[in-house]
């Protein structure tokens, strides 16, 4: 029986750890704003989620008429990083700070959305274990 190995706490798990390296990519693209020719990565989230999709229908096997078993253990390929598109300023370096810090926060609050969600299903879990919400 899979309590915590479900599609979900795995898909949420996936999603931080994806957060996670494409936090450090952008930690590191301000860490070398004044990097003379530098040129900002980032990861190409559209095609890890192909690679997920098709990961699962490479999986599918029907069993019974009506039913399906899907690729519960669907996996990120290597994660694509890819340079972004920007304008370089006089010293050919391609950091645009504030489009950094806006895609920073956005990452964080994603991050912690998937925490919440974490903490939320641990949470109900323990009152169904508990029968109480102590």
């Amino acid at each position: 029986m899979k309590i915590f190995n479900d599609r979900i706490m795995l898909g949420l798990q996936k999603d931080m750890d994806y957060r996670q390296l494409r936090q450090d990519l952008l930690t590191s693209n301000l860490a070398n704003v004044d990097t003379p020719g530098y040129r900002p990565v980032d990861l190409d989230f559209s095609e890890q989620l192909k690679a997920i999709l098709q990961s699962d229908d490479e999986k599918m096997t029907v069993t019974a008429a009506g039913h399906a078993v899907g690729g519960d253990n669907a996996e990120f390929g290597d994660p694509v990083i890819v340079a972004q598109k920007t304008e370089d300023g006089l010293d050919a370096n391609g950091v645009d700070l504030d489009q950094q810090m806006m895609e920073l926060t956005d990452n964080s609050l994603r991050y912690r959305s998937s925490v919440k969600i974490i903490s939320k299903k641990m949470a109900l879990m323990r009152y169904v274990i508990s029968g109480s919400n102590t």
